[in-house]
């Protein structure tokens, strides 16, 4: 979570509409990549970290 915070939310000053906007991405069109389980993870994370924050 810290890592997601620095390296994307304010190192690339996110807003709320990117956020809004990552938050709605098909996930999904990683699953062939070899990488899937840990892109998944992080997506995950982000989600859990931000999804919250969106519905209040």
């Amino acid at each position: 979570m810290d890592q997601i915070d620095a390296a994307l939310i304010h190192a690339q000053y996110f807003s709320r509409k990117d956020i809004e906007a990552c938050l709605a991405f098909d996930i999904g069109t990683f699953d062939a990549q070899a990488n899937a389980a840990l892109i998944r993870e992080l997506f995950d994370t982000f989600r859990e970290t931000y999804q919250p924050e969106i519905e209040d």
